[in-house]
């Protein structure tokens, strides 16, 4: 029985992600709204005739995976474990999926029960939305105007789409990858770590060996119950961590969970990693994903209003006409 493994309230399941079958080809650019709650990202979509609320999720793998309360399929043998070793065993489906106007056909989707995760987060859930969905897109997370931008690019991963007065990110910080996680270089002190980067994680949380080390760093120390995926909660220490650069980028204190992360090590191919940032960390930025170059672009100053800008297809000017922008690629 292959075992697939969660951290926090997200999922990272080891399993191969399927590329799904985009009927919407034309869609270059689409703005989504999102909604941040408990550090968490979720948009509105909908799989078959289930509409509701997904959780965009970058550290599972696949590209949709189902709350079982509204779908049924085939059983497999894969199963998805937490932190606290508690499993849930998956199906797969066959659906269509619409995600603002990007509509992809004969998806591939595994189904899991969800129930714990709902309780935990306290919001109704069709399902999440995983990295191999987006890796044709640039992601943009834009907290100021809570929408979710998605860039077509090409093979080489440069944008289809351009604003001609697009201002220039602050900082460009590369990543290689753990699995499917981005993973970053990263300083606290004279202490160097390997912390990945996950939108579906709640929550900071480091690998409990660094406690130790960066003790002078920490302060307000203090214990917890961390729910994971399974039925149990487990013990954590939790902590308020100063000092963390990334490239050069320095962020503010950051509250952290400690916890055992060994089996993520085990399982994902790539670096060790010492932690796992919360994208929420940088809410106060605008961020953009690029899978294909394997950077991470962070803007400091609050993003301008792009429903009115103009900019370039293909080297082509257009201006988008409504608030959700689709432009068809010469």
């Amino acid at each position: 029985m292959q075992t697939i493994f969660t951290q926090l309230t997200t999922i990272l399941l080891l399993i191969l992600g399927i590329t799904p079958f985009l009927r919407a080809q034309s869609v270059s650019i689409t703005q989504i709204p999102f909604q941040n709650i408990r550090n968490l990202i979720y948009v509105e979509g909908q799989a078959n005739s289930q509409s509701g609320f997904f959780l965009v999720d970058t550290g599972y793998e696949g590209s949709l995976l189902l709350n079982s309360k509204h779908f049924s399929g085939k059983p497999t043998e894969q199963v998805i474990v937490g932190t606290n070793g508690e499993g849930s065993s998956l199906e797969v489906k066959v659906v269509d999926f619409h995600l603002g106007n990007i509509q992809t056909d004969d998806l591939v989707a595994y189904i899991a029960d969800m129930t714990h995760l709902e309780n935990s987060l306290g919001l109704p859930l069709v399902g999440l939305i995983g990295s191999t969905f987006f890796q044709d897109f640039e992601l943009m997370f834009d907290y100021t105007g809570k929408n979710m931008i998605l860039t077509r690019l090409d093979k080489r991963g440069k944008k289809l789409v351009s604003f001609l007065d697009e201002e220039p990110p602050t900082d460009s910080l590369s990543f290689v990858t753990k699995g499917h996680l981005p993973v970053f270089k990263a300083r606290i002190g004279e202490v160097s770590l390997m912390l990945a980067l996950d939108s579906g994680a709640s929550a900071n949380l480091f690998h409990q060996g660094t406690l130790k080390k960066l003790e002078e760093h920490l302060s307000d120390l203090n214990e917890l119950h961390m729910n994971g995926f399974g039925l149990e909660s487990k013990k954590t220490t939790i902590g308020l961590l100063s000092q963390l650069q990334i490239q050069g980028l320095i962020l503010d204190p950051m509250q952290t969970l400690f916890s055992n992360l060994t089996h993520l090590n085990r399982e994902l191919r790539g670096p060790m990693v010492d932690g796992i940032l919360s994208l929420d960390y940088f809410g106060q930025r605008k961020v953009a994903f690029n899978f294909r170059k394997q950077v991470l672009y962070v803007w400091e100053d609050k993003p301008t209003d792009t429903s009115t800008e103009t900019y370039m297809v293909q080297g082509r000017q257009a201006t988008p006409a409504t608030d959700i922008t689709t432009i068809a690629p010469e």
